[in-house]
């Protein structure tokens, strides 16, 4: 009997498990050095609303540099400044490359010289990427969609209205992450 009324309760409420659901916080300031469905090899900012993240996948490595924390009015600012560059690759590349240099540019930096080597690279990364980056910007503030090609991708989640845009340089991934406006 129990198991009948246990039953009910579960058809009436509707199994939860986590599974068969995006999981959100996945969609927030993220790494995982192992790409997969499960994001179980990395890290993650909780109070964060725009970051940057490198990662090494040869080494299953990983670092985030926090650009804003919720509720800081500079998200808000970076909001704003990419929708008046919406549909500008030159003024996205701009922007891109001054935040990517402030965040990733870190004092004392211990780094390996391939990581250095390889953040050096990015700026011609993204500028190459201009178009794609453009793209996807317009993606973000459409509410959604995705897509990948050679070195960058793009996603923003369905469930969150996350924004992910990737850029590959060698075995590292440089990650723009962005909460979307409140």
């Amino acid at each position: 009997m129990k198991a009948i009324v246990f039953a009910g309760i579960i058809a009436l409420l509707g199994w939860a498990d986590p599974g068969y659901a995006e999981n959100a916080s996945r969609e927030k300031c993220t790494c995982d050095a192992k790409r997969g469905e499960l994001q179980d090899n990395g890290a993650v900012v909780e109070n964060a609303s725009a970051c940057w993240a490198s990662v090494d996948e040869s080494l299953e490595w990983c670092r985030i540099t926090v650009e804003t924390l919720k509720g800081d009015p500079r998200h808000k600012s970076i909001l704003e400044e990419l929708r008046s560059a919406k549909g500008d690759p030159a003024a996205l590349f701009d922007y891109l490359y001054t935040a990517s240099q402030g965040a990733l540019t870190i004092e004392g930096d211990q780094s390996s010289p391939q990581f250095l080597d390889a953040r050096s690279e990015l700026p011609a990364v993204i500028k190459e990427n201009a178009d794609l980056t453009s793209a996807c910007i317009d993606l973000f503030f459409d509410k959604g969609g995705e897509f990948e090609k050679d070195d960058f991708g793009c996603h923003i989640s369905g469930v969150t209205g996350w924004l992910k845009m990737s850029y590959m340089v060698g075995s590292y991934r440089f990650v723009f992450m962005l909460a979307p406006d409140a």
